[in-house]
C-alpha cells in the first residue's frame, strides 16, 4: 500500500487531538516528531476485528482519492480511540501500518442503565439487579451496550475498564440485617468473577440505605458483560428501591486497549 496521501485541513480540536495520540506513539517511533510529514487520509470504519484489534476503514470521501471506494482490513488503532461502526475517522500512513489516530465527536463505549421500578430481592441469595432503561437524564448507551430488562451491561471492544453500581434498600422490619451490593464479570473464557463488592450490617431498619460498588480496573474481552447483584440476610424480602430520589444504577465505562496499564 502506498503511502502518499491527500492531506487535510482539520479544525482546532482535531489538531489537539491529533498531538495528543503522537505523544503516545514518541517512543515507539512509530511517527516522525514534525507535524507537516504527517500524512493523512479521512475515512469511516465500517468493520471491527477484536480478535486482532483492527478494524476496516471505508476511504472515498469527497475530499479524497488514494483509494475510493476501498474498504482497508487491518487497520490499526491509537491507544485513546474507541471504534465505533460508522465513525469518521483520521488515518495515518507515516508508520509501517495504516493506524487510527483519533475518531470525529464519538467519544469511548461506556453505558449507564438505571430501573424505574422497584424490585424485590429475595433474602439469604445474590439477586442479579434489572435495569429497564439506558435513557432519560443522566443515562447513556453509545454502543449498545444493555437491552432494556436485561440485567447484563455488555463489552463490545476489549479493553480495560471501570464499573460502578448502586443500590439503595428500602426500610427492613429488624436491625442488623446483613446487605451486600455487588458487581460481577461474566466471561466465557475468563470465568465468572466478582470484581466490586461492599458488605454492611444496618443499625437503624427506620431509613433507605444506600450501597455503592466500583471496580476501578479490570480487563474484558468483546462479549463479557457486568452484572451488579444484590443480597439481604432479612428475614423476608426487601425492595431494590426507585424513587424520585434513588434508583440503582450499573455503569460501565472503556479506559483503554488490552495491552495497556490503565490504572
Amino acid at each position: 500500500m502506498s503511502e502518499s496521501a491527500t492531506r487535510v485541513s482539520i479544525d482546532a480540536a482535531a489538531y489537539q487531538a491529533l498531538l495528543h495520540e503522537l505523544r503516545q506513539y514518541r517512543d515507539a517511533e512509530l511517527f516522525p516528531n514534525t507535524i507537516p510529514s504527517l500524512s493523512l487520509r479521512k475515512g469511516v470504519i465500517t468493520a471491527r476485528d477484536p480478535a486482532t484489534y483492527t478494524v476496516s476503514v471505508l476511504f472515498g470521501a469527497a475530499d479524497e482519492s488514494a483509494f475510493p471506494g476501498v474498504a482497508v482490513p487491518g487497520v490499526r488503532l491509537a491507544d485513546t480511540v474507541y471504534p465505533f461502526i460508522g465513525a469518521t475517522c483520521f488515518v495515518a500512513f507515516n508508520g509501517p501500518d495504516p493506524t487510527v489516530l483519533f475518531t470525529v465527536g464519538r467519544g469511548v463505549g461506556r453505558a449507564r442503565a438505571w430501573n424505574t421500578t422497584n424490585q424485590s430481592i429475595t433474602n439469604g441469595a445474590q439477586v442479579p439487579i434489572t435495569f429497564n432503561t439506558s435513557l432519560g437524564s443522566g443515562m447513556h448507551d453509545t454502543d449498545t451496550m444493555h437491552t432494556s430488562g436485561s440485567a447484563s451491561v455488555f463489552c463490545r471492544w476489549p479493553g480495560h475498564f471501570q464499573a460502578h453500581g448502586c443500590i439503595t434498600w428500602d426500610m427492613a422490619t429488624t436491625v442488623g440485617v446483613r446487605r451486600i451490593c455487588s458487581i460481577q464479570h461474566v466471561s466465557a473464557s475468563l470465568g465468572n468473577n466478582y470484581v466490586a463488592r461492599t458488605e454492611q450490617s444496618y443499625a437503624d431498619a427506620s431509613r433507605f440505605q444506600t450501597q455503592e460498588a466500583t471496580a476501578s480496573d479490570f480487563v474484558m474481552e468483546a462479549g463479557d458483560s457486568v452484572v451488579l447483584h444484590g443480597y439481604q440476610g432479612g428475614t423476608g424480602p426487601l425492595d431494590s428501591l426507585t424513587d424520585s430520589h434513588h434508583a440503582p444504577i450499573l455503569e460501565l465505562t472503556w479506559t483503554g486497549p488490552p495491552g495497556v496499564n490503565t490504572a
